[in-house]
């Protein structure tokens, strides 16, 4: 089964399993998110453990809960939210959830933002489909749309600026010996002329500095949609924002289309075609189809050297490997197609 498929990504029901309030929430931490509440005397609100997370990203810091509660119909109600918990202050999301409401970017309800102890908690609507169906035009087509409409977005606040990472010659030495690591892997049979492909690298890097910027998602993946309703349909919404922020303006673009083309079977220029489209529909781009290209591919370039350390360390783990489909030999193979469409080699 592919792992990046909905049936591999949605919550899963279970049998609903009472538990306490997590993060150290309390009830009068909700009022807001509930709707017609009335606490009675001896009613006895009720917060259940009913779905299990799926996906690649699992953790502590998020869970969903549904919440039980006595209504003033003298009913019980019930709401089921997605729980987010971050005491980093560089990955908090609540203002990037107000800011791409305010733009019309599709993101689930931000049903509530709570600060404790410095931490923060948020509250989202709880989607229960995630992922999009490779096989349907439409619902790629959303995903391409979505992406369009992150990357069109104009005079974003401070909030997206990106934050200093590693230092540069840090990083490099960390791509070379992934890269060497790369040669040494006998499954992969690709012919690697190390010095040649540093400095691919270093000018693809160099190049993307002058690259326009753009919001982006920067960790972009089919985990991180979901479907809403919205007006009696279906609207596809990204969340996890902790990484978005300014990054060459095909970032998001760059690092899906490959597993994107392998999953739907099409062809991934036809697909970034439908993408760019979307975009100039949005904002004027004074940039050709061929140039347009030619800028997506040095962005894959470089941001597929530049997750070679991640793709390594993966491969050295059989079990994740097998799950992600072997995403050191995709992202290899890519590399190598694209430094090759450039005359890189």
């Amino acid at each position: 089964m592919n792992q990046f498929e909905p049936a591999s990504l949605s919550p899963l029901p279970k049998t609903p399993v009472e538990c306490p309030l997590p993060y150290d929430l309390t009830w009068d931490d909700l009022l807001s998110i509930l709707p017609g509440f009335k606490e009675r005397e001896g009613a006895g609100m009720q917060v259940y453990s009913s779905y299990e997370k799926q996906g690649l990203n699992g953790g502590s810091n998020s869970c969903i809960i549904t919440l039980r509660y006595p209504t003033w119909e003298n009913q019980f109600r019930s709401k089921t939210v997605f729980i987010k918990h971050t005491s980093d202050p560089e990955k908090m999301e609540a203002q990037k959830y107000q800011f791409l409401a305010s733009r019309g970017v599709p993101t689930p309800h931000l049903l509530s933002s709570i600060r404790k102890d410095n931490a923060e908690i948020i509250l989202l609507e709880f989607l229960p489909k995630i992922g999009i169906d490779f096989h349907s035009a439409s619902e790629v087509n959303s995903l391409l749309d979505l992406m369009a409409h992150l990357n069109s977005i104009q005079d974003p606040p401070d909030l997206f600026n990106s934050s200093p990472g590693i230092p540069q010659a840090e990083f490099d030495e960390r791509v070379r010996t992934a890269l060497i690591e790369v040669v040494q892997n006998q499954s992969l049979s690709i012919a690697i002329d190390i010095p040649r492909w540093l400095d691919a690298y270093q000018f693809a890097r160099a190049t993307c500095k002058s690259i326009p910027l753009a919001v982006n998602h920067n960790e972009f993946s089919f985990q991180q949609v979901g479907w809403a309703q919205r007006n009696g349909s279906n609207q596809l919404v990204i969340f996890d924002l902790e990484t978005m922020s300014l990054s060459s303006r095909f970032a998001d673009i760059a690092g899906v289309l490959t597993r994107l083309a392998m999953y739907t079977g099409r062809d991934q220029i036809e697909l970034f075609k439908i993408y760019l489209a979307r975009l100039c529909e949005r904002i004027p781009l004074k940039l050709e189809v061929d140039e347009a290209l030619q800028e997506l591919r040095l962005v894959q370039i470089k941001d597929a050297f530049d997750s070679l350390p991640w793709h390594v360390d993966i491969a050295r783990r059989p079990d994740l490997d097998q799950m992600l489909d072997k995403p050191l030999a995709i992202n290899a193979r890519s590399l190598h197609d694209n430094l090759l469409a450039l005359g890189f080699l």
